[in-house]
């Protein structure tokens, strides 16, 4: 443990190092974990995760959908980590960096939800468990890591719970999507974990085909709040209430 630690105090210190990025960092890191008898940098980088999870208390907090972009960005910039979960009310579409017809969602009464990452557009409510985990950048998160929990989480509750890359499927069918970003103040992962069936919305707003059907968590086998507690729990290493 104190090897890992010194070289996770080494790595703080390479990464404060403006001159040191990207591919250069990398190759300082990878050198690093070689001499220290690491099989390679990625073996370093799962147990420092493992390791900093584990100390790793989020703080959590309740951000209307209004407000949901503007406080993920704001928290970015401030490398304020945590744990990001909406409320509000009405259907909503949040919008990724593809093309999105903003008259129609207007005329449908949908609020369209700008988060800037890499994808289409997702459809949900108030109704739904959307969460955005912003993790440190020194714990070099990744999405399988996450996605892989919410799965355990899911399966408690739910049968035939699988993974197809960044979707979890139950039956079959998708009830959530997912999404990821890397910036220099931490690691964004988002989901929604969809509580309502929205695929006539989805039809007209939606220009991606969908290869996979939508379907929904029925809340009579498990709430949507039920849900956030033991995603938090999980997250914060808590017993639930």
């Amino acid at each position: 443990m104190d090897r890992l630690k010194n070289i996770i105090s080494l790595e703080q210190k390479l990464r404060n190092n403006e001159e040191l990025s990207g591919y250069s960092l990398y190759k300082e890191l990878e050198k690093i974990a070689l001499e220290n008898n690491f099989k390679n940098l990625e073996d370093y980088f799962c147990l420092k995760r493992d390791y900093l999870f584990s100390l790793w208390k989020p703080e959590v907090y309740h951000i209307h959908i209004s407000e949901y972009a503007k406080t993920v960005e704001a928290a970015l910039e401030e490398g304020k980590d945590g744990i990001y979960i909406s409320y509000g009310e009405g259907i909503h579409a949040y919008h990724g960096n593809k093309e999105i017809d903003y008259e129609l969602c207007e005329n449908l009464r949908v609020r369209v939800v700008e988060l800037n990452y890499s994808g289409g557009t997702i459809i949900g409510s108030g109704n739904d468990f959307s969460i955005i985990i912003i993790f440190p950048v020194m714990m070099s998160m990744c999405h399988n890591f996450i996605i892989e929990n919410f799965e355990k989480i899911l399966s408690k509750y739910l049968d035939n719970i699988t993974i197809n890359n960044n979707d979890i499927l139950m039956n079959g069918d998708k009830i959530a999507g997912s999404m990821t970003r890397d910036c220099k103040n931490g690691f964004i992962w988002a989901t929604q974990i969809s509580f309502q069936d929205y695929t006539e919305y989805i039809k007209k707003i939606c220009n991606k085909p969908q290869f996979k059907k939508p379907s929904y968590v029925n809340s009579s086998i498990l709430t949507r709040d039920l849900l956030e507690k033991e995603v938090v729990a999980w997250l914060r290493k808590e017993d639930i209430d």
